[in-house]
């Protein structure tokens, strides 16, 4: 029996038209936060880390089954269980 692992990148390969982190800011309502602060970084005038803290303060209160639960509800590409199976 051959075994291996795959790496993917989830944001843009196993999620399309966007990525796990802006789905989920606009789930817990922070989605505006995010998109500008990306934008940001892209200019050049945030760094990753004030880019993280703007993002973590929306995750702020919330209880991780919280979270996990609504990652069931996130758009996948299809195939993914016949790939890894």
């Amino acid at each position: 029996m051959a075994r291996g692992v795959v790496f993917v990148d989830v944001d843009g390969t196993l999620v399309p038209r966007t990525s796990s982190g802006r789905y989920l800011a606009g789930l817990l309502g922070h989605a505006p936060v995010v998109r500008e602060a990306e934008a940001a970084y892209a200019a050049g005038t945030l760094s990753n880390q004030e880019v993280s803290v703007l993002d973590a303060e929306g995750w702020a209160g919330r209880e991780p089954a919280a979270v996990t639960g609504l990652l069931g509800s996130m758009p996948l590409v299809g195939g993914i269980a016949e790939t890894v199976g």
